[in-house]
């Protein structure tokens, strides 16, 4: 339901702004939260590269037990690539919402960032299988 939530709420308030007779560039408060969501995930992800503390790895280790230190050691690392994909994901979405095209923030707010953070998993996931295959 929470992931349901998440991918809607973004065109249920501009459609409901477009009923009200409002537009979204009119409520530029609206844009930015998509933004801002992004910007304190990257500040999550960088403060834990540049603090080296990974917090990926503490959750990696709640979720399961024996993790090795080859494993450990990939999961700390693999915070500047999570890093990178995030400092992406808030380029667009700057680029975005400098633009004057509501339909393509709209598209992009709602379910188009999704798409860094599924290329990233995918491109991690077959690094990852390379990489502990040597």
């Amino acid at each position: 339901m929470k992931l349901f939530l998440s991918l809607v709420y973004v065109p249920i308030i501009y459609f409901g702004l477009r009923y009200l007779g409002l537009s979204v560039d009119e409520v530029i408060e609206l844009k930015v939260i998509p933004l801002l969501l992004s910007i304190g995930i990257t500040t999550i992800f960088f403060w834990s590269w540049k603090t080296k503390s990974s917090f990926m790895l503490s959750i990696a280790k709640k979720f399961k037990q024996n993790i090795g230190e080859r494993e450990a050691i990939y999961i700390q690392h693999s915070i500047s690539y999570w890093t990178i994909v995030c400092v992406l994901n808030t380029a667009t979405h700057i680029y975005v919402l400098s633009g004057n095209n509501s339909e393509i923030w709209l598209a992009y707010s709602s379910v188009g960032w999704y798409g860094w953070f599924v290329i990233g998993g995918l491109a991690q996931y077959i690094h990852r299988q390379i990489y502990f295959v040597k």
